[in-house]
């Protein structure tokens, strides 16, 4: 359905942020990008490297090293979390608390996020490499549930 985005704009795209910028960060930004109903809202990392390739990659996305920026942005619709795999919990658990949609790279700390969804509406992705690849939808608004490629 219809949001508001910043300036209160109307859009139909899922404004999407990727925090972690490092392995496969870039790949998942570049594809979120691409997507036709898809915003890339922000990029977030710790590097300035980093940082200052995605500032030239996504001039249109918000490139910051604070991910505070992405969880208190009210417009901001989904985190995708892509950075390293000791983190994942926390940080999968901190984005549904601020009432945003996860998606996090494949690891075994998958099933311990579940119980931070209870009473969230929120939906928990799992990100393979295929998904992106080839397009396929993640579970809609209110969903509880992985998605993942056969």
């Amino acid at each position: 359905g219809l949001r508001r985005g910043p300036g209160g704009s109307v859009s139909d795209k899922v404004r999407v942020g990727v925090v972690g910028l490092g392995y496969w960060g870039p790949n998942l930004a570049r594809n979120f990008d691409r997507l036709a109903d898809a915003e890339l809202a922000y990029c977030c990392d710790l590097d300035e490297a980093n940082l200052a390739k995605a500032r030239s990659l996504y001039p249109n996305a918000i490139v910051t090293d604070d991910v505070e920026r992405l969880l208190g942005d009210d417009t901001l619709d989904a985190v995708v979390v892509a950075t390293s795999v000791p983190t994942h919990y926390p940080l999968g658990k901190r984005v549904l608390e601020a009432g945003k949609h996860a998606l996090r790279e494949v690891s075994g700390q998958h099933r311990n996020i579940g119980a931070a969804l209870e009473g969230k509406g929120r939906t928990v992705g799992r990100c393979c490499r295929s998904i992106l690849r080839h397009g396929e939808t993640l579970p809609g608004d209110g969903e509880h549930g992985i998605a993942s490629s056969p």
